[in-house]
């Protein structure tokens, strides 16, 4: 029996009339900007699946296990932002901000975040299960960035320790001093991107591509690189005796 998907019962989510949500964003920007009537957004359990969010500023705003599936966020700020345990499948964040954002147990399979910025994010496991209510869940336990597009994103000093990664596209991503210990990277496309200093003991490479990758003072103790393409990275002498 497969696991539900996160944000399957819905019943447990609050659905809004966009010109509530409105307010809500309204209200937390005039609390950004320190004005008299400001309000932090509290979207904790909220529904927000298929809305466009183009360029919304919920910056530090709670959206813990917020559904997010199939929005339109491109250009967003979402730094410093609670997405604990997130349902944020196939939602578009092109050029979106998610610096420092809590993504702990979110599930982003199918995301779009070309160019994005997502430096110091932390995608460790996570999951919300609520007392007395055996159905209810929310979050993946382990983070799914599974089939994301992050080609040219920004993800310096990433927290991704065991993030599932499968199929996933950071061509050109800056991934500099990441924490990408067991992570699943398996035929993931990693062309040109920088990993200087990066830690990936232990993650699985298997069948994915590194071509032209800067992994010097990388950590690859314990990897998978069974058919893994390092055609032209920059690899330090012993980085892959270990692996």
């Amino acid at each position: 029996m497969s696991e539900p998907s996160p944000g399957s019962n819905k019943q447990h989510w609050i659905k809004l009339e966009r010109a509530q949500l409105d307010e809500v964003i309204a209200g937390h920007e005039r609390f950004l900007n320190r004005v008299s009537g400001g309000t932090r957004a509290l979207l904790q359990f909220h529904d927000l699946s298929e809305l466009d969010l183009r360029r919304v500023n919920l910056s530090d705003a709670d959206l813990t296990a917020v559904l997010l599936n199939r929005a339109t966020m491109d250009g967003a700020n979402l730094s410093g932002t609670n997405l604990f345990a997130a349902d944020m499948r196939v939602a578009r964040l092109v050029r979106a901000d998610l610096s420092e954002a809590d993504l702990r147990g979110a599930c982003m399979r199918g995301a779009d975040l070309t160019e994005a910025k997502l430096s110091g994010i932390d995608a460790r496991e996570g999951r919300i299960t609520q007392y007395g209510k055996p159905e209810f869940n929310a979050g993946t336990g382990r983070t799914d960035f599974s089939c994301v597009m992050a080609a040219r994103a920004e993800l310096t000093g990433a927290k991704l320790g065991n993030i599932n990664a499968l199929n996933t596209d950071f061509t050109d991503a800056v991934m500099r001093e990441v924490d990408l210990e067991k992570a699943d990277l398996r035929n993931s496309v990693l062309d040109g991107a920088d990993l200087s200093g990066s830690d990936l003991s232990q993650s699985d490479l298997g069948g994915a591509s590194l071509r032209a990758t800067n992994l010097s003072g990388a950590k690859l103790n314990e990897a998978n690189v069974a058919e893994t393409d390092f055609t032209g990275a920059i690899l330090d002498p012993d980085a892959l005796n270990n692996a």
